[in-house]
């Protein structure tokens, strides 16, 4: 059981490196006073870490793993952390540089083949949607 509460906690730990948009990828919801910046991760805007902190965990988790739907296929999609801002002197300082970025899609068919970046199309996307999308 206490290897089952530290895997517990340590996955808690880990959403909270997460912004309100990688939050509502993934159809999680988070307090609605955390959308008024929905490109910081809760921990940064709790003070509850550094931004090179949060920075380097999300470097070390930087890849996102959910079910979505891909070109009319039910599948695992792989979705890459954005890095945040670290300059103190920038008015996005704390915030993800960009949208996180489709990596990867795998159909559930036994047959299927695995699908990278360099072959997808954002646009055959159905879900998930990304909120907060920037233009």
């Amino acid at each position: 059981m206490k290897e089952q509460e530290q895997q517990e906690k340590l996955e808690r730990l880990n959403e909270l490196y997460w912004t309100p948009q990688e939050h509502g990828l993934f159809g999680s919801t988070v307090e609605e006073n955390y959308n008024e910046n929905p490109y910081t991760p809760l921990a940064i805007q709790d003070k509850k870490i550094s931004v090179k902190e949060c920075n380097d965990e999300r470097y070390r988790l930087r890849n996102i793993i959910c079910a979505g739907i891909y070109d009319k296929k039910l599948g695992d999609i792989v979705f890459e952390f954005s890095s945040l801002d670290t300059n103190k002197d920038s008015e996005k300082y704390a915030q993800t540089i960009s949208d996180p970025k489709l990596v990867s899609f795998k159909a559930c068919d036994v047959d299927s083949k695995l699908i990278t970046n360099e072959d997808l199309d954002a646009k055959l996307l159905s879900n998930p949607k990304i909120p907060f999308k920037r233009e």
